[in-house]
């Protein structure tokens, strides 16, 4: 056997484990065995394409993958081995203090007066980890399989690696077989006396301990399947108002209180469109020209359509034939805002709440993504904003219980939203019979004299909007919501 390979696989002197006699099985210093040649030549061989870990971290990960392993009685036998390599009397800088702030950072701990840490402190968290190792690997029946996922996570960032060469060399000795005198003659005295010893084994337990801390927490059925620890998380970016409120639907539905109401806002998406003029307000009577059309108004006609006579130039108009000028149009649309007013009055307890709830995040999600959407909700105290962006809120607004009949007390927030000037909108929702109320139609008169988008509900899922002004009122959409995904199981 070479003398590397042999330095490799032989124990140190001292050590916490032993090769058998006949070299088939390595056991605990006068303890059970942690692991048979076969598996471990398996384990290595599949290691082996970037080289091998320290061995004495390959032991003690597959101690802990078998059904004996018990941490305490383990810990004990890292314990006596840490007191054997400890030297007599205070010790000495080269083994605390030059990793005192990189132990920190392993254990996890605050960097301590001094950065003093000892091997022993090393070892505790070591053998924490690996206590969660083993529930993990024992939970799915520890298959050698398993070990090996673990193995790949534990030590695929560790920079104490063999060459690819020697870790061939190391996989071939264990395929051959060999003795425990064979693999001691060959490595004595390399591997004899406190100093080697206590090198090899601070190098395992330190690339285990940075092993775990970056392994612990992942998804092991979730690494088999995929090759990555954890799936990605959603990117933290700022969204846009509607987009807050879009995404807290989508979450919801496979929320099991909330999931009716989200399943309710989908549905009522459909209808809760405000329509908007087809008439372009930036459009200037005056200005530049950017095109030729087709359609136009007379005072837009090329000049050259005015050389024809009375006849041909009428003719040209009806078959469309007439060129126009195309205005220049203003550069950006105008920033949307969206004023939602939520009634809380005794009418929309129960049932017609969460009707009422699904139709206002309905309106907040389908406005347009530059829109800035708000939310103000009618309280006995007066108007409140309130947040339906989050799970938090939603629910908090559900809570709310006011006993009056409307809402139209809270209208005066809307008095500054001219539905008459483009991108401002402004919608109510409350119940049908508030609606109907002569109270709330003086309010509703008083407060937004150029009018108003009106949303009801009832219980029973009818839905209405309607445009409310001096003129007049006008239906522009009308629904039934199903109440059956409320109250169904």
């Amino acid at each position: 056997m070479q003398p590397r390979v042999a330095m490799y696989l032989a124990p140190t002197t001292p050590s916490f484990w032993r090769w058998s006699r006949d070299g088939r099985a390595i056991a605990w210093q006068g303890g059970p065995t942690i692991t048979f040649r076969e598996e471990l030549g398996w384990l290595l061989w599949r290691l082996s394409g970037e080289g091998l870990p320290p061995f004495d971290a390959v032991v003690l990960l597959m101690a802990c993958c078998r059904r004996n392993w018990r941490a305490s009685e383990m810990s004990g036998f890292l314990d006596f081995l840490v007191r054997e390599l400890e030297p007599p009397g205070e010790s000495p800088d080269w083994y605390v203090d030059p990793m005192g702030r990189y132990l920190a950072r392993l254990v996890g701990e605050e960097i301590r007066e001094g950065g003093r840490y000892t091997l022993a402190d090393l070892v505790a968290a070591v053998v924490r980890g690996l206590d969660e190792v083993h529930r993990l690997v024992r939970a799915r029946d520890g298959e050698i399989e398993r070990v090996l996922e673990v193995a790949n996570g534990l030590f695929e960032a560790s920079s104490r690696r063999t060459s690819t060469v020697e870790a061939a060399e190391v996989v071939h000795a264990l395929a051959a077989g060999f003795t425990r005198e064979d693999i001691t003659v060959a490595s004595d005295p390399v591997n004899s006396g406190p100093l080697s010893a206590h090198v090899r084994f601070i190098n395992a337990v330190v690339t285990l301990c940075r092993g775990l801390r970056s392994f612990l927490g992942t998804d092991l059925d979730l690494r088999e399947r995929t090759g990555i620890d954890r799936l990605p998380a959603p990117a933290d970016v700022d969204l846009a108002p509607a987009e807050r409120v879009a995404a807290l639907v989508s979450s919801l539905e496979d929320d099991r209180s909330l999931a009716p109401l989200a399943r309710i806002c989908r549905s009522a998406m459909a209808v809760t469109h405000i329509p908007r003029s087809l008439v372009d307000h930036d459009e200037m009577p005056t200005g530049g020209f950017s095109d030729i059309a087709a359609r136009g108004t007379p005072d837009r006609l090329l000049p050259s359509e005015l050389v024809h006579d009375d006849l041909t130039l009428a003719l040209r108009i009806v078959l469309r034939e007439a060129l126009y000028f195309r205005r220049e149009t203003a550069t950006s649309a105008p920033r949307v805002s969206r004023v939602i007013l939520l009634d809380c009055g005794i009418r929309l307890w129960g049932t017609s709440r969460i009707l009422a709830t699904a139709v206002g995040l309905a309106f907040g999600a389908t406005a347009p993504r530059e829109a800035e959407v708000r939310y103000v909700r009618h309280r006995s105290t007066g108007p409140e904003l309130v947040d339906l962006s989050t799970r938090g809120g939603l629910v908090e607004h559900l809570s709310i219980l006011e006993t009056c009949a409307h809402g139209g007390a809270s209208l005066r927030v809307l008095a500054g939203v001219d539905a008459g000037r483009p991108g401002a909108e402004a919608v109510v929702i409350t119940s049908e019979a508030a609606y109907r109320d002569e109270e709330f139609r003086r309010h509703l008169a008083k407060a937004v004299p150029h009018g108003i988008h009106v949303a009801t509900v009832d219980a029973d899922g009818q839905y209405r909007l309607r445009f409310a002004s001096a003129r007049g009122r006008r239906l522009l959409a009308e629904a039934r919501l199903d109440v059956e995904q409320v109250v169904a199981p």
